[in-house]
């Protein structure tokens, strides 16, 4: 049964009662959220297709959803623009109207030229029997840029050893 929200929003997106939940997504849109995906061109992303969570503001501002950020103009300008709220969170939408998360526009990972969502990184690595939760940033690099950094809580049973440290690197 999960769930979308944000500090900004309450839970826009959700595995409802009245719906049959997917696991892995995070279900269809709250009642008054008009949530669309739109692309980087500004146009709304058709069945499949990657996007970002917006949620349309023309017509009415929903319950729940906030005004601005305190004394931020800019700030406020950069997220409500053109009838829409832009979450700066990434998701794809399925046939029957499930969302499914990608990542955030803003913690994409830039190393030697390629774009790395952290993401999908933590799902590679949680898969491991030896972790039980991890997080994935990016760290500065002196010729890459930046460089993929993996914080690590063992699972129980696991102990840090050289051989548990070098299973990780590898990963």
């Amino acid at each position: 049964m999960e769930g979308f929200g944000q500090t900004e929003t309450v839970v826009s997106i959700a595995n409802f009662p009245w719906t049959d939940p997917r696991p892995g997504s995070m279900g269809k849109p709250s009642p008054g959220y008009n949530i669309m995906l739109m692309d980087k061109n500004g146009k709304i992303c058709d069945i499949g297709e990657e996007g970002e969570l917006v949620v349309k503001t023309l017509d009415k501002k929903p319950p729940g959803l906030f005004g601005g950020y305190y004394k931020d103009k800019t700030k406020t300008d950069q997220v409500w623009h053109d009838g829409y709220y832009h979450t700066g969170d990434t998701a794809w939408k399925d046939e029957d109207g499930y969302y499914w998360f990608v990542g955030r526009n803003d913690d994409i990972i830039k190393s030697s030229g390629y774009r790395i969502g952290p993401f999908e990184v933590e799902n590679a690595v949680i898969c491991h029997p030896s972790v039980l939760e991890c997080a994935i940033t990016g760290v500065s690099h002196p010729i890459r840029g930046q460089v993929v950094k993996a914080t690590i809580v063992l699972a129980k049973d696991y102990k840090p050893s050289p051989k548990i440290i070098n299973l990780h690197q590898s990963l």
